[in-house]
């Protein structure tokens, strides 16, 4: 029993280490940020597929020419879950305002992944700022 007591009391100082990451990790109070580099896409939504409260997809056309490191001037973007959205300042977007994405929306939007290089270009969204409604 001897053992067990030096054991336990050996490993409790490593395990409280661990938790402590974890709860500072998950609790940091990291504010998520628009992507670094250029987004794929700046331009007006045309076309929605609704979806849980937020758009399942978005049709997006802009100008031509697109911003310097665009994919495309028009593309069809899928919207899985960890999507983020944010507001035309750059903080995040509120559930209202992700709600009221329709046709007319601007936006700009940043790919996670691969994009199919067909016309419209196909990609999924890692996050969509909300330029203007």
């Amino acid at each position: 029993m001897r053992v067990e007591s030096l054991l336990l009391a050996g490993l409790a100082p490593l395990l409280a280490i661990v938790v402590l990451g974890v709860v500072l990790a998950t609790s940091s109070g990291c504010t998520p940020s628009l992507p670094s580099g250029p987004p794929g896409i700046t331009g007006t939504v045309t076309s929605i597929v609704p979806g849980d409260g937020r758009p399942a997809s978005l049709l997006v056309e802009g100008p031509r020419p697109q911003p310097q490191g665009a994919v495309s001037d028009k593309a069809h973007v899928s919207i899985p879950p960890a999507t983020q959205f944010f507001g035309a300042q750059g903080g995040r977007a509120t559930l209202a305002q992700v709600g009221a994405i329709a046709k007319g929306t601007k936006v700009r939007v940043w790919f996670e992944g691969a994009v199919a290089e067909s016309y419209p270009v196909q990609g999924s969204a890692k996050a969509v700022q909300i330029l203007a409604p």
